[in-house]
């Protein structure tokens, strides 16, 4: 920094009457501007230098600059300035100093060297400039970033926190839901049972109908769970075919009709004359048009109607279903595909549930590249589902012949280690004159296998001294086994789990709780 100095110094550094021009074009400048001679020693500074500073020319002579500066940056400031002087080279640098009023501030300084007509070096010429707001601004700025970088990374620790407790959820609910299946698998398998002896009874018919029923209702309840745990894990696969949309929308109507008269509704129906082509896995999408069918059920009081109506649109396959029920407030329609939601029931006839159905429906829909919207004008004023799914060429014609065949009398293994389990299915095969064979464990069920010869081996997976995939495994790989046909028994349904039991060597994968049809169709497929 430079004093402007007498007329005289100015004179002998900046040569006469180019000083004088000089002086009076810098103390004209809002800016602080100063001169230093070759040795460093400042000779000139202008009447803004004096105002900010508040000192006279004549105090900033020589070197007595450098005391208005903070102790803490004087040293590195006055360095550089003297290393540049010293290699004439541009000076740049910020530095805290006193203003005549005693506070610090801090200042930007920019200084070039200056250069005689011959070549010769006679010091540097710069100007300073206050930048304390500008310093604040930026200090506080870093402040600002550093807390949101933190605010951040809390942020993304939360999110990982939920992340991981929604994990430990549906990792739960897989748990859970196959753990419920055991106890309803020997539920379900004695109401069969029972019903095979109640059929001249009447009262009894009536009680089987009713366990009948509400097996299957914690049946779909449990599938439910299962289903959105696995899609919220990305678990779920969908196996797509070439089909004519109405042929599946008439099935899951004709199925539904039966609840909808029970529930003293009607249903106008409207399927185009011409196949509507699409490329879909089968059974999820009847689990889409099923729930949007049931939801509308429960939430339509009598005398409702139901309306359910296919057609091509654009490139889109459009199913739409609309009821004259309690509707949907405006400012749930957001929320309403989410998992566990339930609107308030306000009819007499409104049944239980999780939540779940629309939020399955929603998630299988987009696994279609599909999507599903509701709309409704309010309360009282009903609601409308639209499900659009992409259309598709039509496919080759195929030949298709059907296996219509029966079992006959069976030797079968049953190894499963729930012992209640094992009672039902075996007296619900026994009942119908197979010859069943029960073991607990994999052990036995190898033994057993060695030991006699069997048709058909229906294996649970979880067994408890080995896997029934070890089991599978090492039967296939026995010289000592005759070729049986084998057949999983777990709570585990999906195309990975089918995936490995295939693998592991069993030629059916059946799911519990296991239905009597099911087990009819794999004992007409045994060897």
């Amino acid at each position: 920094m430079a004093n402007r100095g007498d007329e005289e110094a100015a004179e002998g550094t900046l040569e006469g009457r180019g000083a004088e021009i000089f002086a009076e074009m810098a103390n004209g400048l809002p800016l602080i501007v100063w001169v230093h001679d070759a040795s460093g020693e400042q000779v000139m500074v202008n009447d803004t230098f004096c105002e900010f500073f508040g000192v006279t020319r004549e105090q900033m002579k020589g070197d007595r600059w450098q005391v208005l500066m903070h102790p803490d940056d004087a040293d590195a400031y006055t360095e550089e300035f003297l290393a540049c002087i010293e290699e004439q080279r541009p000076f740049h640098a910020e530095v805290r100093v006193q203003r005549g009023d005693g506070e610090w501030r801090w200042i930007e300084s920019w200084g070039r060297p200056r250069f005689s007509a011959a070549g010769e070096f006679r010091g540097m010429v710069g100007t300073s400039a206050d930048i304390t707001e500008r310093k604040q601004a930026t200090e506080e700025l870093a402040r600002a970033n550093q807390r949101i970088a933190e605010q951040h990374e809390d942020l993304q620790k939360s999110a990982e926190r939920l992340r991981e407790a929604n994990r430990r959820k549906n990792d739960y609910l897989a748990m859970l839901g196959h753990e419920l299946r055991n106890p309803l698998a020997a539920v379900q398998s004695a109401t069969e049972l029972v019903g095979v002896a109640a059929m001249e009874n009447p009262r009894l018919e009536q009680a089987v109908e009713v366990l009948s029923r509400q097996s299957e209702h914690m049946v779909r309840l449990i599938d439910g769970l299962l289903e959105v745990s696995r899609i919220a894990r990305g678990k779920v696969t969908i196996d797509k075919d070439v089909v004519d949309l109405r042929t599946v929308c008439a099935e899951v109507l004709e199925d539904r009709r039966t609840r909808v008269d029970e529930a003293g509704l009607c249903m106008e129906v409207q399927l185009p004359d011409t196949p509507v082509w699409v490329s879909i896995d089968e059974v999820r999408t009847v689990q889409i048009l099923d729930n949007l069918i049931s939801n509308a059920i429960k939430f339509t009081p009598e005398p409702g109607q139901i309306s359910f109506a296919l057609h091509p649109e654009g490139e889109s396959a459009v199913m739409r279903v609309c009821d004259t029920g309690v509707g949907i407030a405006p400012d749930k329609l957001s929320t309403i595909f989410e998992t566990f939601h339930q609107e308030s029931q306000h009819h007499e006839r409104s049944s239980g549930g999780l939540g779940l159905g629309l939020a399955m429906a929603k998630s299988l829909a987009e696994l279609h590249d599909g999507s599903i919207e509701a709309h409704s004008d309010g309360l009282g004023q009903g609601a409308e589902f639209t499900v659009r799914l992409p259309l598709h060429a039509e496919p080759p014609r195929r030949d298709e012949a059907s296996d219509t065949t029966k079992p006959g009398v069976r030797s079968i293994l049953l190894v499963e280690d729930n012992r209640d389990v094992a009672a039902m299915l075996h007296d619900l095969l026994a009942v119908q004159g197979h010859d069943v064979t029960v073991v607990h464990n994999g052990a036995d069920a190898l033994e057993a296998l060695e030991a006699g010869r069997y048709d058909l081996c229906l294996c649970d997976i979880g067994l408890p001294d080995m896997s029934g995939h070890e089991i599978a495994r090492a039967a296939r790989s026995s010289d000592a086994i005759d070729d049986v046909t084998l057949v999983a028994l777990t709570g585990y349904g999906q195309a990975d789990d089918r995936a490995r039991s295939k693998e592991a060597g069993f030629d059916a994968h059946l799911t519990k709780p296991v239905r009597l049809n099911d087990l009819t169709e794999v004992l007409g497929s045994a060897r």
